[in-house]
């Protein structure tokens, strides 16, 4: 996770988890480690099992008003498209899904299955860089913040040598948790 005001950049969690996105109020971190959503507390407690959600790709993100509501991706009933859907946290279940994909959803869902995300005024993307660790040529990727208007993009997550993929901003637009890969 990155602090956008001081930089300070945090390693709370390990295992593998993917997808992560804040909680409306900020104070935690829900992410996915296999079907699986995780609460991860950042003041050091042990992440906890909220549910498991069969077919679940990855978390978009938490609906404002209501924290429980969450958007997610999934597999549809015979594995073969991956369709959007409201996963409700108090019930621990899939309480929507379209009923067919239509051709909005057939363009949603690559954007959404993606890294770039944009908040009003701020993007999040994920670029490759390249450069040399030990005398090796190494490849990585790197999360970068642009405010529209404000000069250039700037790196958050300075992975080198690993990868880091998956941001997501916090309500309050001061922090961004990603997911930092091992180095390759």
């Amino acid at each position: 996770m990155a602090d956008l005001t001081t930089g300070v950049r945090l390693r709370f969690a390990h295992g593998p988890y993917r997808s992560p996105i804040f909680l409306s109020n900020g104070q935690a971190i829900l992410a996915l480690s296999g079907n699986n959503l995780i609460q991860i507390h950042q003041l050091g407690a042990e992440p906890t099992l909220v549910a498991t959600i069969p077919g679940v790709v990855k978390l978009v993100g938490a609906h404002r008003e209501d924290p429980n509501q969450l958007l997610v991706l999934i597999t549809d009933a015979d594995g073969e498209a991956i369709r959007p859907a409201v996963f409700d946290r108090q019930e621990r279940r899939v309480v929507r899904s379209p009923p067919q994909q239509d051709q909005t959803e057939q363009r949603l869902v690559p954007h959404l299955l993606g890294d770039d995300r944009e908040y009003g005024d701020r993007r999040l993307s994920v670029r490759e860089e390249h450069g040399e660790v030990e005398g090796v040529s190494v490849t990585w990727t790197d999360v970068f913040i642009e405010t529209a208007g404000v000069g250039e993009a700037r790196n958050i997550s300075r992975c080198r040598p690993a990868s880091c993929r998956q941001p997501s901003l916090s309500p309050d637009g001061g922090r961004v948790v990603y997911v930092k890969g091992t180095g390759e």
